[in-house]
């Protein structure tokens, strides 16, 4: 019982810690394609945008080969600073409309 109580606790605190480290970030973009995914990053390089990324999905599954498996790919999501959102919004615009 004890444990549970202190798992309990250690799972509110890394919440609140997760809420806290992301509330200056807003999500930009999400997508599945790498390509893609490198562009934008170049491209808020160039600009000196800071940036975040996270990927999600799920891994190789070694139980069965790669083309007979059902795995959806993995998606990388890209996080801006809510400050600099704009900009970066107007640099995903410019990229959409070549």
């Amino acid at each position: 019982m004890e444990f549970l109580i202190i798992l309990l606790f250690i799972l509110i605190g890394g919440y609140f810690l997760w809420q806290t480290g992301n509330r200056n970030w807003k999500e930009l973009y999400t997508t599945q394609d790498v390509e893609e995914y490198m562009k934008i990053v170049g491209q808020l390089q160039n600009a000196k945008i800071k940036y975040r990324t996270t990927s999600g999905g799920e891994e190789f599954n070694f139980r069965q080969g790669a083309i007979v498996s059902r795995i959806p790919p993995v998606s990388y999501t890209i996080w801006v600073e809510k400050a600099d959102f704009y900009k970066a919004e107007r640099i995903l615009q410019s990229l959409s409309s070549k």
